[in-house]
């Protein structure tokens, strides 16, 4: 086994280092890596989060917990995840592709190292959920440049209208910021407040009624997200 010193995302952000815009773009384009050779093979993760996401000894991340993860997954019907992550279609549709959903999840999990905060302002996972069933979800992508520009892309409501891991390969290839990615990791405090304390739980549900279930079931969830400054 592989052994990986450098903790989770989570927990990183947690400590208060901050990535460069340098090295947000390469982790970023490092995870899409991952994704893509998983997604290659018809396997999709469908729990991508922070906790999710390991470190090197040079800081390259790893994907883990494969808990979840299913081959032939074009046509997938069962619910599971971390509720703040996942794809609305995985709540709304009795089936959906779990690469497109791992691609929703990916998208909040760097709008998160990006600003710090969740691309939208909820409290309650309950509410978020909701609103996901009746279309009512706002986005708020407070992420800039080609972080912001890619996470843009990927938190739409359809998922056929996201692209890619290739699509998005080719958008890192094209940027000239790539190429100027810094091969060391600053370790910069955090000026003001801490990351929002991130609910990490999944679940999995059946997916007969699983609408229904979901709200019948007494599973309690204990997000809490809180604004911060930006990173």
């Amino acid at each position: 086994m592989e052994y990986l010193p450098n903790s989770d995302l989570q927990t990183i952000l947690e400590r208060g280092v901050q990535f460069t815009i340098y090295e947000q773009v390469r982790i970023f384009k490092e995870i899409v890596l991952g994704l893509n050779y998983l997604h290659k093979r018809g396997i999709s993760h469908r729990d991508i989060k922070p906790e999710n996401i390991l470190f090197d000894e040079n800081y390259h991340p790893k994907i883990i917990d494969f808990g979840f993860s299913r081959e032939n997954c074009s046509k997938l019907n069962t619910y599971c995840g971390t509720p703040f992550f996942v794809a609305p279609e995985v709540i709304t549709s009795d089936q959906y592709d779990g690469t497109k959903a791992d691609l929703w999840s990916l998208a909040v999990t760097m709008h998160i190292m990006n600003t710090g905060k969740f691309p939208w302002r909820y409290r309650s996972d309950v509410q978020l959920i909701k609103d996901m069933q009746f279309g009512r979800l706002e986005i708020h992508n407070e992420a800039k440049g080609l972080i912001g520009l890619i996470i843009g892309k990927l938190l739409t409501f359809d998922p056929a209208d996201r692209p890619t891991t290739d699509d998005i390969l080719n958008m890192f290839a094209e940027h000239e910021q790539i190429h100027q990615t810094k091969n060391e990791l600053p370790h910069v405090a955090l000026q003001g407040g801490s990351l929002p304390k991130i609910q990490t739980n999944n679940i999995s549900l059946n997916s007969t009624s699983k609408k229904s279930r979901l709200f019948r079931s007494n599973i309690a969830f204990k997000h809490l997200h809180k604004s911060m400054d930006s990173l």
